[in-house]
C-alpha cells in the first residue's frame, strides 16, 4: 500500500497491466494442456485498469490498510465491485491487515 500511495498514475496503470499479464500467463500455464480457466481471480474484465487504479487508491487511503500488498487489495476491489456486503467487505479487510501484520513480525524474526 505505501508504494502504492507513491506511485504516479501513470506508473500504477502499468504496474496493474503487468500484473494482470503475469497472472493471466501464471493460470494459463498452471493448466499443463488441459482446459483453460481464463477467470483471472484479481481482475474483473468489466472494470478499466482506470477504474482499478482508482478503487485501490481509495481502499489505500485507510492508513490501517498501508501494509496490505497490492494483489490482496486488488481481491478486495475486485469483491466490492462484485456486490459484497460491507459487513463481508469489512472482515475481509480485517484479515488481510491481520495477515500483513503476521508477515511483518514473521519478517522481523528472521
Amino acid at each position: 500500500g505505501r508504494g502504492w500511495n507513491a506511485m504516479p498514475s501513470g506508473a500504477k496503470l502499468v504496474y496493474l497491466t503487468g500484473l494482470f499479464e503475469g497472472s493471466t500467463f501464471t493460470i494459463a500455464a498452471g493448466a499443463r494442456g488441459g482446459p483453460i480457466n481464463m477467470d483471472n481471480p484479481l481482475f474483473l474484465t468489466t472494470m478499466t485498469f482506470g477504474e482499478i487504479a482508482a478503487s485501490l487508491d481509495a481502499f489505500f487511503k485507510k492508513p490501517t490498510n498501508a501494509n496490505i500488498p497490492v494483489p490482496n487489495a486488488l481481491l478486495y476491489v475486485r469483491r466490492k465491485a462484485e456486490g459484497w456486503s460491507e459487513g463481508r467487505l469489512k472482515d475481509l479487510e480485517s484479515s488481510m491487515r491481520l495477515n500483513a501484520q503476521d508477515i511483518l513480525r514473521a519478517g522481523e524474526r528472521r
